[in-house]
C-alpha cells in the first residue's frame, strides 16, 4: 500500500513540474475596419477619402477586397472610384484609403444621392473583416427647390458688390410676399410671384413705386424699374442659386424729380441687388 502510494505521489510532483516549465503563446488575429459607418459631403467637395484601418497588425501585410453598391448616387454618373480594382494593399500600413471622386451637377436638381462601399474578402496576414464592414456615402445636393420655403426667410443682399445688409422675405397671399429691408431702415414693399417649376425659378414683379425709403429732406422714395428710357415695373429673378433684382431706380416721389444714383455697368442708370439665401 505504502509503495502504490508514493508512485502516485511521485507521479502528481511530475505533472505538477510540468505544467510549471511549459510556455503557452497567444495569436491575435489582425482585421480591418472602417472607422464610422456613414460620410456625408457636398457635391461639390472634389474629393473624398474614406479610411479603411487595420487593427493587431503591426507590419503585417495583406489585401482588402472592398465592393461598390450603387443606390440613388451611380458609379460613373456621380462620382468614381480609387482603387479602380477594389483592392487595398497594406504593406505595414495601419491606414489605406478609399478615395472618392464626386462629380458636381451644379445647377442640376438632384437631391441628395447615396451609395454603400462594403469590406468584402481579405488575405495575406489580415486574416479577418471588424464589426464595421460597410459604410454609406451621400452627395448633398447645393441645388435647391424654387418654392416658397426657399423663398421665406432672412436674406443678404449686395448692390452691385458693394458692402452687404439683411434682407427678409414674408409669404403674404397665395402669390404675393413681402420684401422688408431693400433699403435702409426696414422699408418693405411687395411683390407678385410666379413659379417655374419646369425651369426651377421663379419671377417676382414689385409695381412701380412703391415707397422703399423715406428722406427726411425730401419726402418718400420710390422704386421703379428700367426699360430704355421709360420707369416700369421692377422685376426680380429667383434661380436655386439665390435672387437677382433690376435693374432698378429710386426716384423722389413729390416735389421736384431726382433720384438715387444707383447706376449700372459703364455708368447707365439703374443698378442690381443680389441676394444670397442665409
Amino acid at each position: 500500500m505504502k509503495r502504490v502510494i508514493n508512485i502516485l505521489v511521485t507521479t502528481l510532483c511530475a505533472a505538477v513540474l510540468f505544467s510549471c516549465t511549459h510556455e503557452y503563446s497567444f495569436k491575435t488575429n489582425s482585421y480591418v475596419a472602417f472607422g464610422e459607418t456613414s460620410f456625408s459631403v457636398k457635391e461639390d467637395i472634389g474629393t473624398v477619402y474614406i479610411p479603411v484601418s487595420a487593427y493587431n497588425s503591426e507590419s503585417v501585410s495583406g489585401s482588402v477586397f472592398f465592393k461598390v453598391i450603387d443606390g440613388t448616387a451611380v458609379q460613373g454618373t456621380d462620382f468614381t472610384v480609387e482603387p479602380a480594382n477594389g483592392v487595398l494593399d497594406f504593406n505595414g500600413n495601419s491606414t489605406e484609403n478609399i478615395v472618392i471622386s464626386v462629380v458636381e451637377h451644379a445647377g442640376v436638381l438632384t437631391g441628395s444621392l447615396k451609395f454603400t462601399i462594403e469590406l468584402s474578402a481579405v488575405t495575406g496576414g489580415i486574416t479577418d473583416l471588424g464589426g464595421v464592414y460597410s459604410a454609406s456615402v451621400e452627395i448633398k445636393d447645393n441645388d435647391v427647390v424654387v418654392d416658397w420655403d426657399y423663398l421665406n426667410g432672412d436674406w443678404t443682399a449686395s448692390d452691385d458688390g458693394s458692402s452687404t445688409y439683411d434682407v427678409e422675405i414674408k409669404k403674404s397671399g397665395e402669390n404675393t410676399l413681402k420684401l422688408v429691408n431693400i433699403w435702409d431702415e426696414g422699408s418693405t414693399i411687395e411683390g407678385t410671384v410666379t413659379f417655374d417649376k419646369a425651369n426651377n425659378s421663379a419671377t417676382i414683379v414689385f409695381a412701380k413705386g412703391q415707397v422703399v425709403y423715406t428722406s427726411d429732406s425730401y419726402g418718400p422714395c420710390g422704386i421703379f424699374g428700367i426699360e430704355g428710357n421709360s420707369l416700369v415695373d421692377c422685376v426680380a429673378t429667383v434661380t436655386s442659386g439665390g435672387i437677382s433684382i433690376g435693374p432698378w431706380y429710386v426716384i423722389i416721389l413729390t416735389g421736384q424729380y431726382a433720384g438715387y444714383n444707383f447706376t449700372g455697368e459703364g455708368g447707365g442708370y439703374g443698378g442690381y441687388t443680389t441676394l444670397t439665401k442665409n
